[in-house]
């Protein structure tokens, strides 16, 4: 049985495991040590490294970050405009009641 959750998360999804905190020029070395703990030559399955950058909304493509907070943005702003808009000219009950 598995019971290592980083392996189990990343049989479902890529995701960062570990970061590079320092900047790398072009031609610099990156040593890695890789140990074989999750067996995968019974099912003739395979195992990959990448390394890739990401921005500052922790991927590489920024279009799914600034849809995210346009829309975030976006409904905010809507929710703060109703409730100024309530606050100044409030539903009355009379009005809605007095319909007959």
């Amino acid at each position: 049985m598995i019971k290592n959750n980083d392996y189990i998360d990343n049989l479902e999804v890529d995701q960062i495991n570990g970061k590079i905190e320092v900047d790398l020029n072009a031609g610099d070395q990156i040593n890695v040590t890789l140990q074989n703990n999750y067996n995968t030559y019974n099912f003739n399955g395979k195992k990959k490294l990448v390394l890739s950058t990401t921005s500052w909304l922790g991927v590489k493509n920024d279009f799914l970050g600034i849809a995210y907070l346009t829309i975030g943005g976006l409904c905010f702003f809507l929710a703060l405009a109703f409730t100024i808009v309530n606050f100044v000219k409030p539903n009355r009950e009379e009005k809605a009641c007095s319909i007959k």
